[in-house]
């Protein structure tokens, strides 16, 4: 087991850039705090207990730190526990299906332009009604075009002018998107520190730390593009093993899976070049 002044380094390298976040925001120590406080105490009566035994107050106690006065307390008057997952947006989703179901894409297997103001096979009320989960479809189209992902031609066909949906600056929506992606990827890392080699889970990254300023604005470019490719490749691949997509996939289980590619980048002009 790591040293405790190693994990406490480990602590302050991936929450300063989240805690800035917070304070943007908004959000002080207090509601974090009591946040956190009771993610100590639901995380070790779930994933902490030894065998088929119930958790005991003690228990959870000697784990967290946290006095048993407290942890009763916080049991007592929380809300009951939820599914802390964020749902795939509805409009995402509209995306994925519009670049892979067969009905709205074109005869090279590219998005077709979809006609809006009728109903029917091929159009865009179709594939709301098939893959929006009930949403309304003149309420997809407007988010995608507020995010800049569609826009409609003279004739209100509606045309697909990105392949991912990106949540505009600021929202929700797009909070919810990235701490998604840095819940799953933590997820990842605790799965291959409890488990062995040949289980472990993909968890690849690369970078250099004296790039120049031309340098990084090429790679940019190229890691866009190249990463981009990937994904669509696989996103093909998933949209035919998912049953929203194909509903007469045969098989058991019900899972979530995917791939998540981000871009980093930080100015090192501080670091002594010598």
């Amino acid at each position: 087991m790591p040293p405790h002044s190693f994990m406490r380094k480990i602590i302050r390298v991936t929450m300063r850039p989240f805690i800035r976040l917070l304070l943007r925001y908004g959000v002080g120590y207090g509601d974090f705090a009591q946040v956190t406080k009771q993610l100590y105490v639901e995380v070790a009566d779930a994933d902490f207990r030894i065998g088929k035994r119930k958790q005991t107050t003690s228990r959870i106690s000697v784990l967290t730190g946290i006095p048993r006065r407290e942890i009763k307390k916080i049991q007592e008057t929380s809300e009951p526990v939820e599914d802390d997952h964020i749902p795939f947006n509805h409009a995402a989703r509209v995306i994925t299906s519009w670049m892979n179901d067969d009905e709205f894409t074109d005869r090279n297997q590219k998005p077709a332009s979809l006609l809006t103001k009728t109903d029917g096979e091929g159009t865009f009320n179709a594939l709301v009604l098939k893959y929006g989960n009930n949403t309304p479809p003149r309420a997809i189209l407007d988010e995608l075009i507020r995010v800049g992902a569609v826009e409609l031609d003279k004739n209100g066909e509606a045309k697909l002018i990105s392949q991912g949906y990106v949540p505009t600056k600021d929202s929700e929506e797009l909070l919810n998107v990235a701490m998604q992606s840095v819940a799953d990827h933590i997820t990842t890392i605790d799965f291959n520190d409890i488990n062995k080699p040949d289980t472990s889970r993909l968890q690849l990254a690369v970078n250099y730390d004296n790039v120049t300023d031309d340098g990084v604005e090429i790679f940019r470019h190229i890691s866009q593009e190249k990463s981009k490719e990937v994904l669509l490749y696989l996103n093909r691949f998933l949209a035919t093993q998912d049953r929203d997509s194909n509903p007469t996939i045969e098989g058991s289980g019900k899972n979530r899976t995917g791939l998540g590619i981000f871009y980093f980048e930080d100015n090192q002009t501080s670091v002594s070049d010598d």
